[in-house]
């Protein structure tokens, strides 16, 4: 058999990798140095939208803490309106059944006064002398006819002038 010729491709080929690997390499660092330079942009304006975020929040928590001590307030106002309320419905209350007490002491009063016969008998005589001898008197200007009189409840208000009288 013939001789077999040894093929030193590893000396070729290292050769020529390490032309082409060495190109590769300058684009590969390039490349990385443009990504390692987005990515910090990238990072600057992620730093800067969080920064803008912090900002907002602070303010939105401001804003909230300044609604709620506002609702605090409105609630209590309200509170306070309504107690007040309350107050003078009390004191109302208090004035109409004093009020209520004291015109049923008056109508026991004047019942009794009604009941007793010589109460009556008592006054006939004073309300007689008020009148004078010949009865009530009209002032000056009221005697001679009156005017018609409504004949009719409010609803039908229909004016009568067939009922006129007149006072003596």
């Amino acid at each position: 058999m013939a001789p077999t010729k040894k093929k030193k491709k590893g000396t070729r080929e290292k050769a020529g990798k390490q032309k082409k690997t060495t190109l590769p390499d300058e684009e590969k660092y390039q490349k990385t140095v443009l990504e390692v330079d987005t990515l910090k942009q990238h990072l600057v304006l992620r730093r800067d939208v969080a920064r803008q975020a912090m900002a907002d929040s602070e303010g939105l928590k401001q804003k909230l803490a300044d609604l709620e001590k506002a609702l605090e307030a409105a609630q209590g106002d309200k509170k306070d309106i309504y107690e007040e309320m309350i107050r003078q419905y009390q004191q109302l209350q208090r004035q109409t059944d004093t009020r209520i007490q004291r015109l049923e002491a008056e109508k026991e009063n004047l019942q009794e006064q009604l009941g007793q016969p010589g109460l009556r008998s008592r006054q006939a005589p004073e309300c007689q002398a008020q009148l004078g001898e010949g009865g009530y008197q009209h002032p000056p200007g009221v005697q001679g006819p009156a005017e018609g009189v409504w004949s009719q409840p409010p609803g039908n208000m229909k004016w009568d002038s067939s009922q006129q009288t007149t006072l003596p």
